[in-house]
């Protein structure tokens, strides 16, 4: 792992406008990460809270490059991180829009990138928001400030006698659990809440589905410290898989179109409707983040 020192490259200046700053982590060599965008910030939300992530760092490596014309160009990925298996990963962060809309434009960049990655064993990624903003990410947040408050840690025993020996919906063990305490719903929901963050009831769907009324709450059954935090690779693997078939749902409306044409003056031949189909069976060759409408 010695490819990469741990510690960024580019200072973050602050300014008055957008959505910088400081995310603290005992992940970070540094003790914090700067972020320059709330998708960042989110991404760091998702790592922190990944137990097979033992280390990330935002901007770690300037990547040197020429151009068809001969130019050198600096790029910097957004984020560095280790996966516990050994595994480490280059990622830079787009929005889905402009992931798609500016892609020639990034292109040279990240072929150099991922040349770069290749030559080190070190795997690169370009994750959209909407790979990092998942229903896993949405619980974190809706979970995440009831975590900080300790002293609901006292109603733990109470809370776990209601959810035996069956399950219950969330929002019905938000109304039982009130009425016991005696004390309003927005306060039950919050004890609820500091319980499923720390792991001291099971959803079994915190990863992949957002909490709803109808989420159900069980009573945990074994070691009562462990985390409902799931393994985070496997999950972007997941992401990325379902970029593909959104791409390839994009694909099969492409060669619907080009079929379509072949009726029309457009086409003149046969032969250029198999030209136009060797297209997009190229396109489909590319990894997901290269492809466009384009």
């Amino acid at each position: 792992m010695g490819t990469i020192d741990y510690s960024s490259v580019r200072d973050i200046p602050p300014r008055t406008q957008g959505n910088r700053g400081i995310f603290p982590s005992s992940k970070v060599p540094e003790g914090s990460a700067h972020y320059e965008s709330q998708i960042e910030r989110d991404f760091f939300l998702l790592l922190e809270h990944a137990p097979d992530i033992s280390l990330f760092q935002h901007q770690p490596k300037n990547i040197v490059y020429t151009d068809e014309e001969g130019k050198n160009h600096k790029y910097t990925p957004d984020v560095y991180l280790v996966i516990e298996d050994g595994t480490r990963i280059l990622v830079e962060i787009k929005d889905e829009v402009s992931l798609y809309k500016n892609y020639e434009k990034n292109k040279p960049k990240w072929d150099a990138a991922e040349k770069w990655c290749n030559s080190k064993g070190i795997v690169f990624l370009v994750l959209s928001d909407r790979d990092i903003r998942t229903s896993r990410l949405a619980n974190i947040w809706f979970t995440f400030g009831s975590s900080k408050v300790q002293e609901n840690s006292r109603y733990m025993s109470k809370l776990l006698t209601l959810l035996s020996p069956k399950p219950k919906k969330y929002h019905n063990l938000c109304y039982e659990f009130a009425e016991i305490l005696g004390t309003e719903i927005t306060k039950a929901a919050q004890v609820i809440c500091y319980a499923i963050y720390h792991g001291i009831v099971f959803v079994e769907t915190f990863s992949n589905q957002k909490l709803s009324n109808t989420t159900l709450i069980r009573r945990k059954v074994g070691d009562m410290s462990s985390s409902p935090f799931q393994p985070l690779w496997m999950e972007l693997d997941i992401a990325l898989d379902q970029r593909e078939v959104r791409n390839l749902e994009k694909v099969d409306d492409d060669i619907h179109t080009i079929k379509t044409l072949s009726t029309s003056d457009d086409i003149k031949s046969q032969q250029e409707l198999d030209e136009r189909l060797v297209v997009v069976k190229n396109w489909l060759k590319q990894p997901s983040h290269k492809r466009t409408r384009q």
